[in-house]
């Protein structure tokens, strides 16, 4: 992953800017409301001159810090009230994503291979099973080990 490009002063945010940290709308101070979904999902928009993640000028301009990565909990990068963004690092933000399109109708972490389900978590091998669902329970298992609090799977 490439450094995060440094964003504005908290100052020069504060005045362009207002945040309803309940509703997540970041808005001019005209009231004109901020950000374009990219791609991705998620909300950016310029400011003097240069393309930010709408999430990142939030963060900024709720602590005063240059975040590393956020994580939306819910999984929508256009959700951007506070309570659901977080600070964390790469390998946590990759705990909590979802399955874009199935590539399998398979569980996630299972994959059928002559008859037995295998189950695999970031290119480890976890064991084989009679059941797809053995081997999505054993995945399961590992991802919270693994990811911890920031597991998609976490309760």
């Amino acid at each position: 992953m490439t450094k995060p490009k440094p964003l504005p002063e908290t100052a020069a945010l504060l005045a362009a800017f207002d945040y309803d940290p309940t509703s997540g709308y970041l808005r001019r101070k005209n009231g004109a409301p901020v950000g374009t979904l990219n791609s991705k999902g998620y909300l950016r928009c310029n400011f003097k001159g240069k393309a930010y993640k709408v999430h990142r000028l939030i963060w900024k301009m709720q602590t005063n810090t240059d975040p590393v990565c956020i994580d939306h909990i819910n999984g929508c990068g256009a959700d951007n009230r506070w309570c659901n963004l977080r600070d964390t690092t790469l390998r946590g933000n990759q705990g909590n994503r979802r399955r874009r399109t199935p590539t399998t109708d398979a569980l996630p972490g299972a994959i059928q291979v002559r008859g037995r389900w295998l189950a695999f978590g970031a290119s480890k091998y976890l064991g084989s099973f009679a059941t797809e669902h053995e081997a999505h329970k054993t995945y399961v298992k590992w991802h919270r080990d693994y990811f911890g609090a920031m597991s998609i799977y976490a309760v």
